[in-house]
Formats: C-alpha cells, structure tokens, sequence
C-alpha cells in the first residue's frame, strides 16, 4: 500500500520529517507514483519529491 494508504508509513515519515526539520535537513521523497501519495506528502510538509509520476 501507499503512504496515503498506511498509518504506519505516514507515521514513520511524520517521524522522520521532525528530525530532518529538528536538524535543518533537506527532504527528498522518492518513488512517487501515484497523485494521492503525493498529496498525502505534500500535506506532511514534504515539498521535494521524484519518482514516476513526476
């Protein structure tokens, strides 16, 4: 399943962007391929993304 699809995953990236964010790091989200993954990103506050549907 997706990142929209998944609370574990949106979990452990919400987890992740809060030590990148702690740390000034910049974040890069990879392998997106469907719109509603990049949606739910987006609304994470990740505003860098690659993957196929790009």
């Amino acid at each position: 399943d997706g990142i929209h699809q998944d609370a574990v995953k949106r979990e452990f990236v919400g987890s992740m962007l809060q030590m990148a964010k702690a740390s000034r790091a910049t974040v890069i989200a990879e392998g997106i391929e469907l719109p509603e993954e990049l949606a739910t990103l987006k609304e994470m506050g990740v505003n860098l993304v690659q993957g196929y549907l790009l």
